[in-house]
């Protein structure tokens, strides 16, 4: 049995839960297990309960939470312990997969596992969950009546206008082998490719530094959106989903904004990297545009 570990925030766990659903076509016999991190950023806690109705039976207070405690403390107790623990969870075919890259892994979807194994990954790439597509984007739809009015009267822009929103990630992406690579160059050449690809564009800009944005993205027509934060952040995604166009940060957050966006004719401008210690290109649709 495959166990699905859904951690860190809306965007990470949005791309783990659809990988789940692929794999669970595979397998019917594989579960989803929420189980924070305890050394990265958890932002809003689970969320996709409160935001699209996915219950999770499967938490660390119940059973398979405790046995994937009972697991990490296996590889991190005294020395003693650690080798008899060990050869029990070997008896018992425990084991722990991860997949560091984001890349697909056709083995890893259509693989069986006759004992537990625990699947720790991002599964960002489209091609994890390609065979449930219909299913993820039925399933991740959000509820335009959740608006304020400022947000309602900010959706009625975006659908009226050529709207391109742009994705600012600072704050913990500063640092941790993602900084550095959506830097203000990179911001100057994704809005000068809008503007030579798009008529009258109007950007909508959504960030955790607005302070920053608003002195380095140097754009006619823009709004900086400012009004969702803590958990109505969410919201910000749901803008983003609705533009006509999207430049995205290396985020999970804008590459979910931008999948989900269902216009057919839409441009997306994205990082070439999406981490300063991967080559991860693979996380991004063939179609979108990279740009060093």
């Amino acid at each position: 049995m495959d166990v699905v570990l859904i951690f860190n925030g809306l965007g990470n766990q949005m791309s783990q839960y659809a990988f789940y659903l692929a794999k669970k076509k595979q397998d019917p016999r594989t579960k989803c297990l929420y189980f924070p991190d305890p050394g990265t950023c958890q932002h809003n806690g689970y969320e996709l309960d409160r935001l699209f109705g996915v219950k999770m039976k499967n938490r660390p207070d119940t059973f398979l939470g405790r046995f994937f405690s009972w697991y990490n403390w296996s590889q991190v107790c005294d020395s003693r312990k650690r080798h008899w623990l060990r050869v029990i969870m070997k008896q018992l075919h425990v084991s722990l997969k991860h997949e560091p890259s984001y890349a697909a892994d056709p083995e890893m979807l259509n693989s069986v596992e006759h004992g537990v194994r625990f699947l720790y990954g991002g599964w960002h790439c489209e091609d994890n969950f390609k065979s449930v597509e219909s299913e993820v984007r039925n399933l991740y739809s959000f509820d335009d009546t959740l608006l304020n009015d400022k947000g309602c009267e900010i959706l009625k822009q975006i659908e009226s206008e050529n709207s391109v929103s742009v994705h600012v990630r600072r704050g913990d992406f500063l640092t941790d082998g993602f900084g550095g690579i959506c830097t203000k160059e990179y911001y100057d050449s994704a809005l000068a490719y809008m503007n030579s690809h798009v008529g009258n564009p109007h950007y909508f800009v959504f960030s955790d530094d607005m302070e920053w944005s608003r002195e380095n993205l140097k754009c006619e027509n823009v709004t900086f959106v400012d009004i969702h934060h803590g958990k109505d952040s969410w919201k910000d995604m749901m803008l983003m989903s609705r533009c006509k166009h999207n430049i995205n940060a290396n985020s999970t957050f804008s590459w979910w904004g931008a999948w989900l966006n269902d216009n057919k004719g839409k441009i997306v401008v994205v990082p070439e990297r999406f981490s300063q210690r991967l080559d991860s290109g693979a996380i991004y649709p063939k179609e979108w545009i990279r740009i060093k």
